[in-house]
């Protein structure tokens, strides 16, 4: 990206091209008050020549923005050069947090700030601004990390370079043992995926042929399977011993209710009161 800028904005604000950023500010409030639309009516002219001063105290009073304007009007003034806009790095002048100890929910304030950056993102945050404050809740933290990293990674654009810092809290949750059961794991599927398990597919076992082995104990279980003579009228006359078996054994009761009857009766004769 390159800054190319047919305005002057030091003959604008009247300054020169080393002034300071006091005089700056100074140039700007003489010209704001002398220049400004209220004081003037709401002057069309004065509307639009106030805009031009605004626009130049906001470029020149940020050092980022003043850093490649000026190298802008460098290459305006010498178009022969090609020498392409390189900004300077990021630099990270604080970043700092309320605690160096935490654990999950804990209330953590981070500040930062960051020169010649224009993008700046913290890892438990997201973007965020070149400098400021903000308090978050923290999440869940491992048990098996030691220490809970805070990263802040500043980007500038025009240069392509960045700059990182990164803040190393203790973590009160960090387990030792936890961390050692985790490696175990993490070895075991290690081992699990360099040796997998052998299986033989199912068409393989299908093409393959049968031994001689396995044919003989197939026709020696068919020949055991193969009911002998023998067998077959055993079976066939034990349904017919049974059933002259009961046969047997109703004609004994009926005889033997025959007999009872036949006491009763005689007793009865013999004594009525019976």
């Amino acid at each position: 990206m390159y800054i190319c800028s047919v305005k002057d904005y030091y003959y604008i604000l009247g300054i020169s091209r080393g002034a300071s950023l006091s005089e700056i500010q100074q140039a700007y409030k003489k010209l704001s008050l002398k220049f400004h639309p209220k004081e003037n009516g709401n002057d069309p002219f004065f509307v639009m020549h106030y805009g031009k001063i605004k626009e130049a105290y906001e470029l020149l009073s940020d050092d980022h923005k003043r850093f490649r304007y000026d190298k802008a009007l460098k290459k305006e003034s010498n178009p022969t050069t090609k020498e392409t806009l390189d900004g300077p790095a990021p630099v990270v002048a604080s970043f700092f947090t309320s605690k160096k100890s935490v654990q999950k929910g804990d209330l953590l304030t981070i500040s930062w700030e960051v020169l010649n950056a224009e993008f700046v993102e913290i890892n438990l945050i997201g973007a965020v601004a070149s400098n400021g404050t903000q308090t978050i809740r923290l999440p869940e933290i491992e048990a098996t990390k030691e220490f809970l990293n805070l990263d802040l990674q500043a980007t500038n654009s025009t240069s392509s370079k960045t700059s990182t810092k990164v803040l190393a809290l203790k973590n009160l949750t960090y387990s030792p043992q936890k961390l050692a059961l985790k490696q175990r794991q993490e070895e075991r599927l290690k081992k699990n995926q360099l040796e997998p398990e052998q299986t033989i597919p199912k068409n393989t076992l299908e093409a393959a042929p049968i031994s001689k082995k396995v044919r003989k104990k197939k026709t020696k279980s068919k020949k055991t399977r193969t009911p002998s003579t023998k067998s077959t009228t055993s079976r066939a006359e034990r349904p017919s011993n049974r059933k002259r078996e009961q046969g047997i054994a109703y004609v004994l009761v009926v005889v033997m209710f025959f007999l009872i009857a036949i006491m009763l009766f005689t007793m009865h004769r013999m004594n009525p009161m019976f």
